[in-house]
């Protein structure tokens, strides 16, 4: 009876580990931004490349000494697939959801309000594929008592590489250091 009691312990165990939902990402704050433990990438805080052109940040010799480079389309969509699943292109209601986004939002750096939209935003230009950067978008907004947010990578709302704005930054990556 006790090797039967065990067994299906240990079964129930087992099925209740595989049904949970799948483990969250970890990350560490850094002085500069991020750390994201899964990927083992430091991300640097948008605030950091804020109101600089994507040619200056790209050309930039202390940035690329300090091992920054310009984070990929694929390294961005992973780490916001994973922070925010299921929110690219949509407009997303789930409390949990709405808690990661804000956080995120604050790990990267800053939130600019957008008063047409009625969201705080956070932009990134990302590597260009074909001489112009993309740009990446994340929000939430609060609105009639709902929280919402989403996200989304663009490929065809490309900027000029020389175009600078203050909310809009670049998103930075490097591989994280072992004291981070």
């Amino acid at each position: 009876m006790r090797t039967i009691t065990v067994a299906v312990v240990t079964l129930m165990v087992g099925l209740l580990l595989a049904c949970r939902p799948a483990h969250k990402p970890e990350w560490q704050p850094t002085e500069q931004g991020f750390v994201d433990t899964q990927t083992a990438l430091s991300w640097l805080a948008l605030r950091e490349t804020s109101n600089r052109s994507y040619a200056d940040v790209s050309g930039d010799d202390t940035l690329a000494a300090a091992g920054w480079r310009i984070a990929t389309l694929d390294e961005v969509r992973q780490l916001l697939t994973r922070w925010l699943p299921e929110a690219e292109g949509q407009e997303r209601t789930d409390a949990e959801g709405y808690a990661r986004a804000v956080d995120l939002l604050a790990r990267m750096g800053y939130r600019h309000f957008n008063p047409a939209s009625g969201s705080y935003n956070i932009y990134g230009m990302l590597a260009a594929d074909d001489g112009s950067p993309p740009v990446a978008t994340v929000w939430y907004r609060a609105e009639n008592g709902e929280r919402q947010y989403g996200w989304f990578v663009d490929r065809y709302v490309h900027v000029d590489r020389h175009y600078q704005d203050a909310v809009v930054g670049v998103f930075m990556v490097r591989a994280a250091a072992a004291t981070e």
